[in-house]
């Protein structure tokens, strides 16, 4: 009876310790879930407003500016060579387009007439550049 009782004891004691490790990993994780709950909702909230701001800038088209994909555009009513062109599009906080794409051409090519790009051979006659990248990294360029 005695040998029983100890035997019992000992399950008893490691059904307790089981117990409270059990319960320890469960507050950690209900700990765990409340904070990834809480990241989730900030994260939506943050997600939620920055969609409004975007919302709100496709709406607000600039005077003068053109939108175009995910870029906006500005064809200025003044003639300018390449670099005077480049140095009022820099203050504008812009720069001369770089075409990437068939329909991004189209789209310039029917702004009119006398539209500059970010390409000149003004360092080296018939060495192309294009702010640091190269025309033959660009398929769009044809020299």
């Amino acid at each position: 009876l005695q040998a029983s009782y100890s035997f019992l004891t000992r399950e008893r004691d490691q059904l307790q310790t089981s117990y409270n490790n059990l319960t320890e990993e469960r507050d950690q994780l209900q700990n765990s879930y409340t904070t990834l709950t809480e990241e989730r909702d900030q994260l939506q909230t943050e997600r939620e407003i920055l969609n409004r701001r975007l919302t709100n800038l496709k709406q607000t088209c600039p005077e003068g500016w053109q939108k175009f994909e995910s870029s906006w555009y500005f064809l200025s009513t003044e003639t300018k060579a390449w670099k005077e062109s480049r140095e009022d599009c820099l203050e504008r906080g812009a720069d001369l387009v770089i075409i990437n794409s068939d329909a991004e051409q189209e789209f310039v090519f029917n702004l009119g007439n006398g539209v500059w790009i970010g390409l000149t051979d003004s360092v080296t006659e018939g060495d192309l550049d294009m702010g640091g990248r190269h025309p033959t990294d660009h398929p769009k360029v044809k020299h």
